[in-house]
């Protein structure tokens, strides 16, 4: 008896999968991905900003305000990523200027993260001057950041210095989306 049942709901599967595909949702989908493109082209560095928004599962149904926001929320997990990487750094050096630079980095990116929280709000209220001021001191403190602790290049992990170089084109991109809505 339930052999009976499947062939039935094979069929009624396969005849849903022929009515999306043949639906206009096919080129809605297609739509939001040129203006993901398109969002993403009015930065200098278009591939991070693509490999961000395209991360985000609810990128495809983004606007453009949608999409500057998921490019915050990857700002956001990005100075949760240096933050922890800035910490691990500071617990493995000897070198107690170095560590001091480190725990200057740490109070940064908690700055960092509450400047983006403050821009994601203002993104929803429309206040898109005060969301590109956030982003822009928050590129800012990654940018101080990044010039202490070049210095250290030899005992920095090319994960975290290249989690520098990320963190500022997604900022960029951000910088340039929400420059757009304005």
């Amino acid at each position: 008896m339930a052999s009976f049942f499947t062939i039935p709901k094979a069929l009624l599967l396969l005849h849903l999968l022929l009515l999306f595909l043949s639906s206009p949702f096919i080129k809605h989908i297609a739509a939001d991905s040129q203006l993901i493109q398109k969002e993403c082209n009015k930065s200098d560095t278009p591939e991070t900003c693509l490999n961000c928004v395209n991360s985000d599962p609810g990128s495809q149904k983004a606007d453009s305000l949608g999409i500057a926001a998921i490019v915050l929320n990857c700002i956001s997990n990005h100075a949760e990523t240096m933050d922890a990487g800035i910490r691990s750094l500071r617990s493995k050096t000897e070198d107690r200027q170095l560590r001091r630079f480190c725990l200057q980095c740490e109070e940064g990116y908690k700055t960092v993260k509450g400047d983006i929280a403050s821009a994601k709000q203002d993104l929803k209220t429309h206040n898109f001057d005060m969301a590109s001021i956030a982003v822009s001191l928050s590129a800012a403190l990654n940018t101080a950041c990044l010039i202490r602790i070049a210095a250290y290049k030899g005992e920095v992990p090319s994960e975290i210095m290249n989690e520098f170089k990320v963190f500022e084109e997604l900022s960029k991109a951000a910088d340039k989306i929400i420059e757009g809505l304005k």
